[in-house]
C-alpha cells in the first residue's frame, strides 16, 4: 500500500512539472512575442521619426530657398476658395489671375514686403499637385477666403468644388481697342466640403519665351488672326505657369480655343507685365495623338509584313525539306 501510494505521488508530481513546464513554456513564447512586437513598434516608431526628421529638413530647406528668391519676404495661408469676379467689375485689364487675399495676410507681407525691392506681390496657389501663379488684386476678401477668377479656378480643377461649370464667354470692350474675353461661369449644386488652397507669396521674374500647345487641331484654321488673338488675351493675364490651360477666342466668331502652356522661360513660372515675351505655338494635341497613332499603325504593318515574309519563308524551307524526304 505504501508502494501504491508512493507512486502515486510520483505521478501527481510528475504531472505536476508537466503542467509547470507547460506554463513555463507558455509564457517563455508569450514574452518572445512581446518583445517581437515591441522590437517591431521600435523600429516603425525610429523609422517614422527619421521621416519626420527628413521631412521637416527638407522643408527647412525648401523655405530658406524660398526665402532667398523672394527676397526675405515670406507669408502663407491655407485659405477657403471662393469665385471672385471684383477685376472684371472694376474694369482691370489684367484681371485673369488678379486674386483677393484677406486683411491678415496683408498684414503679414506689408511688414516684409517694399514695392521699391520687391517690386509687385505675386503668389503661388496649390491644391495638391495643381499649381498656378496670381497677381493682387487686394486685401478685402473675407478671413480665411481667396477669391479667385474664373481662370485661376479652371488651372487649379476647383470647377466642380465650386460648383460651377464654365459656360460660353461673352465679349467686353474695355478702352478702345483691347478685347478681353472672360468665361462665364454658371451655378451648379456645391460639393459638401471645399478643398483649401494654399496661397504663399512667391517673387517672379519677367517671362522672355513661352509656349503653348492648343487642344484642338482646329486652333490653327479658325481662330483667324492668331498673333493679335494672342495677344489680346495673354494681356490679361500678369502671370503664367506651366501646367496652365488659357482660352483664346476667334476675332471672326468668338469661339473658344484651349491652350496648354507647357514651356516658359527663364523660369516655370513668370510675370508676362512689361516684358517682351516671345511665343511659340506647338502643333495641337489632337495633331500629335493623330501622329503617333499613324506611326503605330506603321510600325503595326511593317512588324506583320515581316511575320508574314517569315512564315513564308518556313513554310518554303518545310516545302523543300518535304521534296528532299520524297526524292531521297
Amino acid at each position: 500500500a505504501s508502494r501504491k501510494g508512493q507512486k502515486r505521488l510520483e505521478k501527481e508530481a510528475s504531472k505536476r512539472k508537466v503542467a509547470q513546464e507547460a506554463v513555463a513554456e507558455r509564457q517563455r513564447r508569450e514574452r518572445e512575442r512581446v518583445d517581437v512586437l515591441r522590437r517591431e513598434q521600435e523600429t516603425v516608431a525610429a523609422a517614422e521619426r527619421e521621416a519626420a526628421l527628413e521631412a521637416a529638413a527638407k522643408l527647412r530647406a525648401r523655405h530658406e530657398v524660398l526665402l532667398e528668391k523672394n527676397k526675405g519676404v515670406w507669408a502663407s495661408q491655407a485659405l477657403t476658395p471662393q469665385l471672385s469676379t471684383s477685376a472684371e467689375a472694376k474694369g482691370i485689364r489684367r484681371r485673369a489671375d488678379k486674386i483677393t487675399l484677406p486683411r491678415s495676410f496683408g498684414e503679414s507681407l506689408r511688414a516684409q514686403h517694399d514695392g521699391s525691392v520687391h517690386g509687385p506681390m505675386y503668389f503661388e496657389l496649390s491644391v495638391g499637385a495643381r499649381v498656378t501663379h496670381a497677381a493682387l488684386l487686394d486685401f478685402d476678401s473675407p478671413e480665411g477666403v481667396v477669391g479667385l477668377p474664373p481662370k485661376v479656378i479652371r488651372c487649379l480643377g476647383l470647377e466642380a468644388a465650386l460648383g460651377c461649370e464654365p459656360a460660353p464667354g461673352v465679349d467686353a470692350i474695355m478702352g478702345d481697342t483691347a478685347q478681353v474675353v472672360a468665361p462665364v461661369f454658371m451655378p451648379q449644386p456645391r460639393v459638401a466640403a471645399l478643398p483649401q488652397v494654399t496661397v504663399a507669396y512667391r517673387a517672379l521674374v519677367a517671362g522672355t519665351y513661352a509656349k503653348l500647345q492648343p487642344v484642338h487641331s482646329s486652333f490653327q484654321r479658325d481662330l483667324g488672326d492668331i498673333k493679335t488673338a494672342m495677344e489680346l488675351e495673354l494681356h490679361t493675364h500678369a502671370t503664367l505657369s506651366e501646367g496652365d490651360t488659357v482660352i483664346v477666342r476667334s476675332l471672326e466668331d468668338g469661339q473658344p480655343h484651349e491652350l496648354r502652356v507647357i514651356s516658359l522661360l527663364p523660369h516655370p513660372a513668370v510675370s508676362i507685365v512689361d516684358t517682351d515675351l516671345e511665343v511659340d505655338i506647338a502643333p495641337s494635341v489632337e495633331a500629335e495623338s493623330a501622329q503617333a497613332a499613324e506611326r503605330a499603325s506603321v510600325a503595326a504593318a511593317a512588324v506583320a509584313a515581316q511575320r508574314a515574309e517569315a512564315a513564308a519563308a518556313a513554310v518554303a524551307a518545310a516545302a523543300a525539306a518535304v521534296g528532299r524526304h520524297w526524292w531521297t
